[in-house]
């Protein structure tokens, strides 16, 4: 395993922080531009309020049931999340409204 490698050594550390925050960014950046073209404008701050809820209702506990977990048990529980949100990206692209596949924006509204 790498953990040895970027746990001891601090410039990696920092370094690979600082991709996973670019990759986190983008996420955010795709998330507001998705909103902007599926959610109705007279709904679109109503339900943003629900997912950032929900999101960030659901951190909290993650933070204390997760609290004892080793750093293998932790990186385990994190590549489950991510492995999710890879399927549920997969189905989006598969099943999911793109404007990017030929609708228009009026369409779709």
């Amino acid at each position: 395993m790498t953990i040895p490698l970027w746990s001891s050594n601090l410039i990696l550390f920092w370094f690979l922080l600082v991709v996973l925050n670019v990759f986190t960014s983008i996420g955010y950046l795709t998330e507001d531009t998705l909103k902007g073209e599926l959610w109705p404008t007279t709904k679109r701050g109503t339900y943003t309020a629900i997912v950032r809820f929900v999101s960030i209702g659901a951190y909290i506990p993650v933070i204390f049931l997760t609290a004892g977990l080793s750093i293998y048990q932790y990186m385990l529980f994190n590549f489950s999340v991510w492995f999710i949100g890879l399927i549920a990206a997969i189905l989006w692209f598969t099943k999911g409204i793109e404007t990017g596949k030929g609708r228009s924006l009026s369409e779709i509204s």
